[in-house]
């Protein structure tokens, strides 16, 4: 399933710099991100389908610092009256999927931020998926060893996701210091 491209709106933005515009929350890129003004609790971010849609699933990766912890997903059809369909509360960041979503349809799309993380939001990217996704794959028991500069070596834990990979992939590492790191990954 691929995830649908289409316009995206906000009440606020941090400001007019091009890092932090709306429009950078679907475009593919990881390193860029729409952010809030700092201090705004109240945030909204509306996409257009472009056309009532099935929506299946929908994925949020957050700044892992700047996220929302509390939310409200809802769609519509007029922008008018708005049909929750995801209510997140103490959310911790990075990814937040909603999948097998069923009997959803609509044309727009709502994330209605009420509470932040660290004074702002930072989202990354939106996706909205027409059939259910197999975007994020169960934690892995992959355990790895990181050498620092110092050959030092400890034991890792490592996520990666989504498996299989298309163009993407992401990883989480825990268990390890910020010293240094070389990450190699073979298939």
């Amino acid at each position: 399933a691929e995830s649908i491209f289409s316009t995206v709106t906000s009440d606020v933005v941090a400001n007019s710099n091009p890092e932090n515009s709306i429009v950078n929350i679907k475009d593919g890129n990881l390193k860029t991100a729409w952010s809030s003004p700092f201090g705004q609790q109240q945030a909204n971010v509306i996409m257009d389908l472009g056309e009532r849609k099935i929506v299946s699933a929908i994925r949020l990766l957050w700044d892992w610092i700047y996220f929302a912890k509390a939310y409200t997903i809802s769609i519509s059809d007029d922008k008018t009256q708005w049909n929750p369909i995801v209510s997140a509360t103490n959310e911790n960041g990075v990814v937040d999927l909603f999948k097998n979503l069923k009997d959803i349809k609509g044309r727009y799309l709502k994330i209605q931020m009420t509470q932040n993380s660290n004074g702002f939001y930072r989202l990354a990217e939106m996706e909205v998926y027409t059939s259910d996704c197999n975007c994020i794959a169960p934690k892995s028991d992959v355990v790895t060893e990181i050498k620092d500069e110092k050959r030092y070596k400890e034991s890792v834990e490592i996520d990666l996701y989504p498996i299989p990979v298309e163009k993407i992939l992401f990883y989480n590492l825990k268990n390890y210091n910020l010293s240094l790191v070389t990450i190699e990954i073979l298939d």
